[in-house]
C-alpha cells in the first residue's frame, strides 16, 4: 500500500470547478472535485488547490471531462478525499457527452448518490470521520436565497491582480452577492437547508451575462432554479464541506438530466 505522502497517477471524472478563491498561502487556486474511475471502486476525490487559470490551455478542463493526474493526499488539510495535485501533469483525457438523459455521466454519478445531507453533516459534525464530498438529490427545492457579499480584501485584490506572463487571464472579478439553495433532502427528520453555491459556472455567469442590477439577480436565479431544478430535470447537488469548517457544507455545483418518464417528480417552488 502505498504512503499517504507518495505520488500517484490517477483517472478523475470532473464534477465541479468552484469559483477561484484568494489566499496569501495559495494565491488565486480553485477546489476541483470528481469521481476517481481508475481504483477498484469509484470514489470521491477533491484536488486543491489547482491554480487554473495559469495552466496553459492543453491543460485546462471542463466539466464531465476524465483528466489523467498525478496528485498525493494533502498533508495539510485533514479530509481524505483531499489530494494536492501536480498541475503540470494534467492530461485531458476524454469526455462524457450529455445526450437526451445523459445516460453516460449518470452511469457513473448516480451509483455515487447518498447518504442525504442530514446524514454528510451529522458525519462530519465536530470534524467526525464520515465523508466530507457527496452526491445528494434534493426532495424539495424552496427556493434560491441571495445576498449582498463582502469585497476582497485589499490583500485579496493585490493576489487577484496579479498576472502570469506566460498564460494571459482577465481580470478576476469578485461577484457581489452570493447565492444559496433552500431545500430540503430525503431525510424523513430533515428541517431544510441553506447553503452557498460556489461553482464557477455561477460566478461567470454572474460577471460577464448582459443583464446588471435587479435583471441580473433574476436572470440567475431563473437558470439555477427554473431551469436546472425545474419541472423537466432530475437535480442532484454536489456537496462539499470547508477545510476550516467541517460539517459547513457548500452546494459546489448541479446535475441536473432531462426526467426520465418513469421519474418521480420534484417538488418546485414553493415561497422562499
Amino acid at each position: 500500500m502505498a504512503a499517504l505522502t507518495d505520488w500517484v497517477t490517477m483517472e478523475l471524472l470532473v464534477t465541479v470547478k468552484a469559483y477561484p478563491s484568494i489566499s496569501t498561502k495559495y494565491g488565486e487556486a480553485v477546489c476541483v472535485a470528481g469521481v476517481r474511475l481508475d481504483g477498484p471502486t469509484p470514489e470521491w476525490v477533491r484536488l486543491f488547490p489547482v491554480g487554473f487559470r495559469d495552466l496553459d490551455h492543453a491543460s485546462q478542463f471542463d466539466k464531465y471531462q476524465v483528466i489523467r493526474v498525478r496528485a498525493q493526499q494533502h498533508t495539510t488539510d485533514t479530509r481524505r478525499e483531499t489530494w494536492k495535485p501536480d498541475v503540470d501533469s494534467i492530461e485531458v483525457v476524454r469526455k462524457l457527452k450529455a445526450g437526451a438523459h445523459w445516460p453516460e455521466r449518470r452511469a457513473v454519478l448516480e451509483p455515487m448518490l447518498g447518504p442525504t445531507m442530514c446524514e454528510l453533516n451529522r458525519g462530519r459534525r465536530g470534524n467526525g470521520p464520515g465523508p466530507s464530498l457527496g452526491l445528494v438529490r434534493p426532495r424539495e427545492v424552496r427556493g434560491i436565497k441571495v445576498r449582498a457579499e463582502n469585497p476582497w480584501s485589499e490583500g485579496q485584490l493585490g493576489t487577484a491582480g496579479q498576472g502570469n506572463l506566460l498564460t494571459p487571464k482577465s481580470e478576476l472579478v469578485k461577484p457581489d452577492h452570493a447565492f444559496s439553495y433552500h431545500w430540503m433532502c430525503e431525510d424523513r427528520a430533515c428541517r431544510g437547508h441553506t447553503q452557498k453555491i460556489v461553482d464557477w459556472e455561477l460566478g461567470q455567469s454572474y460577471r460577464s451575462w448582459p443583464q446588471t442590477g435587479q435583471s441580473l439577480l433574476d436572470a440567475l436565479e431563473d437558470k439555477w432554479l427554473g431551469q436546472m431544478c425545474g419541472p423537466g430535470r432530475d437535480p442532484m447537488f454536489f456537496v462539499g464541506d470547508q477545510h476550516t469548517r467541517p460539517g459547513q457544507f457548500l452546494v459546489l455545483g448541479t446535475f441536473w438530466p432531462r426526467r426520465r418518464p418513469d421519474e418521480h417528480q420534484l417538488t418546485f417552488p414553493i415561497a422562499a
